[in-house]
């Protein structure tokens, strides 16, 4: 007999977010949760809130959660990837401390996990486009997914670490699974709800608990979305997937936008100078990865943004 709790473990990464911990746990507790007698590890990166006092409290009454602390912060991206290490059951759910979560089709979740895929996904499709690209799009997500433990290698977890720095560690399993074709079943109701408590709205988020950003090291203190987006999926090997997801990644937003791939260059300069230091490496990062026109479209736009920096300098 198939019983939820003996196949799913969720595993929530955190750091100084005690409120929406609290919302969370909240959720996947309550009295009406299908999930509340899940195996539930909490991976505190060693917030200083009240968050330790709070879990340990709540273990009281909650047997199946489990607490781990670092000693020290070592950065989401780490502790994202120490959390895809322990992951213990057949399939883990690894979610963010800041999503909610709609449980009224959950039996379905149930019936999908019995057909043994590789990667469930579980988020809001605004746009019902169930392409690679768009599924891809949406694994962005953390709590996006839920998936078979059984794929995670030694190597996928090295990749994982590797990647820290392009802000998409989780991704160096959903790119093995895309190569090797692997089973992808998506719900056709959402059961995560799209996280919206940015810590950081300039993108920094990546770097919370560093007590001094001059120490940090230029790739990773000014490293952004887009760049390490462009980064992360070098790992595909369908090299026209690959290209469709940088060279026309708007397309497979959510929601749509109306929007061409010269406008988004644009931007992306424009963000690359007013908030990350004009950066090099994300200008080289963005230019090995585009396309023809695309190259060019970004080599004139920083052309611009840098002649207009120097004029305003000089004014």
């Amino acid at each position: 007999m198939f019983n939820i709790k003996d196949y799913l473990e969720i595993i929530i990464p955190t750091y100084n977010r005690k409120k929406d911990l609290e919302n969370a746990l909240k959720q996947f507790l309550s009295p009406d949760s299908p999930v509340r007698s899940c195996l539930i590890t909490i991976l505190d990166n060693a917030s200083n809130d009240d968050t330790e006092t709070f879990v340990t409290q709540l273990i009281s009454t909650h047997p199946n959660i489990q607490y781990k602390r670092h000693k020290i912060n070592i950065g989401m991206g780490a502790n994202i990837c120490a959390a895809m290490a322990l992951a213990s059951k057949p399939y883990y759910w690894l979610v963010g401390d800041d999503a909610s979560y709609d449980f009224t089709h959950w039996n379905l979740v149930e019936k999908y996990l019995q057909q043994d895929p590789d990667c469930l996904i579980v988020t809001n499709f605004i746009v019902k486009d169930y392409s690679a690209p768009a599924l891809i799009n949406h694994l962005g997500l953390l709590s996006a997914g839920i998936y078979k433990t059984a794929n995670i290698t030694p190597e996928i977890i090295q990749n994982a670490y590797a990647n820290i720095v392009n802000m998409f560690p989780h991704f160096a399993l959903i790119t093995h699974l895309i190569n090797e074709h692997k089973k992808f079943i998506v719900m056709p109701y959402a059961i995560t709800i799209w996280g919206t408590n940015n810590p950081d709205p300039q993108g920094k988020a990546y770097i919370r608990g560093c007590n001094n950003e001059s120490k940090i090291c230029p790739r990773l203190k000014y490293m952004w979305l887009s760049p390490a987006w462009y980064n992360i999926l070098q790992m595909l090997k369908d090299s026209k997937l690959k290209s469709k997801l940088i060279n026309e990644g708007y397309k497979y937003s959510d929601p749509p936008t109306d929007t061409t791939s010269r406008k988004c260059i644009k931007e992306f300069c424009k963000t690359n100078s007013l908030l990350f230091n004009n950066y090099y490496a994300n200008i080289v990062d963005a230019f090995f990865a585009f396309n023809i026109k695309n190259k060019l479209w970004l080599l004139f736009y920083v052309m611009y943004f840098y002649i207009r920096k120097i004029f305003h300098k000089e004014k």
